[in-house]
């Protein structure tokens, strides 16, 4: 990630050395969890996981967590919060001072039986899967849509069955052209690429970097490219991802201001990457209940999150924008002026 941050740094020209040099970021320190309270309780093979947005304060304790995404429909989303409560750092530090800072942590709650993992499929997943598959490549989408709903409520249980569940959604919804239901599951899959076959680690990832570049959220595509890297098996040496990054630059770098018209999911938040000064977001229909700036040495909260137009301070580092609201809310999101450290 440090070589990243020094490729976009030379690219755009941004935070200058000094600055950068200024800010020394929070630290893990402490996990005062008992050992094991990040597994599953219960005797099945249900597993979930939580991705959370979180600051952490001047005294170094975990703040403002908000779910990003979840499995489950929330189960394990307290229990996933009164983990993260428990974690203690070492506050960031920007020009000599403590000062609030944010990051992101995935949670899994994870399941084993007497050593062994639970990461194979169940036979019932694997017939549905493959049926589900049949039914969407022969265009019987009504038939398939039936299967995927009982696999998805019933069979899909540990992580790697959820991984699966999430991919082959994604295949169906793509078809359906239902591209909010389509947008969820690839996210799903990617956050969960860890669990697929490399193939389809590396397809979820091709497919939320084109989503990415469809709907204009440049920097995130960014984010995503060089999550490549990280796959194993992916083979993706310097020059390949530098041949796939310099387009997104210069599409990015060309598009002065951007718009991005987005919709809102329920239990979800839209955590976007801000890669130029000026914001502005605008609520089409429905109702944004939180909208904040959460950076490594800042955090702010809108007091109007239905219309907010903010310039971003020059001393406010590597900075993102988290958006929640009712389910089918729609918002205008512009950004604009100069080109920022992302």
């Amino acid at each position: 990630m440090h070589q990243f941050r020094l490729i976009i740094f030379f690219l755009f020209f941004v935070s200058s050395q000094t600055t950068l040099a200024s800010f020394v970021p929070a630290k893990l320190t402490k996990n005062l969890n008992p050992k094991g309270t990040q597994s599953t309780t219960n005797l099945s093979r249900v597993e979930g996981w939580t991705l959370m947005s979180y600051i952490i304060d001047d005294n170094g304790l975990p703040t403002h967590i908000e779910i990003i995404n979840s499995s489950n429909n929330g189960k394990y989303t307290n229990d996933s919060i009164n983990f993260l409560k428990n974690f203690r750092y070492s506050p960031a530090i920007y020009m000599g001072e403590k000062t609030l800072s944010a990051k992101t942590f995935f949670l899994k709650h994870d399941n084993s039986f007497i050593g062994s993992n639970n990461d194979g499929i169940s036979v019932g997943f694997r017939l549905r899967y493959e049926r589900a598959y049949k039914l969407i490549s022969e265009n019987k989408f009504d038939d398939a849509l039936e299967v995927l709903d009982n696999l998805q409520d019933s069979n899909a249980k540990n992580l790697t069955e959820q991984a699966l569940s999430a991919w082959i959604h994604s295949l169906y919804f793509f078809h359906q052209k239902n591209w909010l239901a389509y947008r969820d599951n690839v996210l799903e899959a990617y956050q969960l690429r860890e669990y697929l076959p490399v193939k389809m680690a590396i397809k979820s990832t091709e497919n939320l970097l084109q989503w990415q570049m469809f709907q204009k959220e440049y920097s995130d595509a960014v984010y995503t490219l060089s999550s490549m890297k990280n796959i194993k098996s992916a083979k993706m040496d310097d020059s390949s991802y530098n041949a796939t990054l310099q387009p997104i630059l210069d599409i990015f770098k060309n598009d002065a201001s951007v718009e991005i018209n987005t919709t809102l999911s329920e239990g979800k938040a839209w955590l976007h990457k801000l890669p130029r000064s000026n914001i502005n977001l605008t609520t089409i229909s429905g109702e944004v209940k939180l909208a904040e700036l959460r950076c490594d040495n800042r955090w702010h909260s809108f007091d109007s999150p239905n219309n907010v137009n903010f310039k971003i301070p020059k001393n406010h580092l590597n900075c993102s924008i988290l958006v929640k609201g009712k389910a089918g809310t729609k918002i205008k999101f512009i950004e604009h002026g100069e080109i920022r450290d992302f």
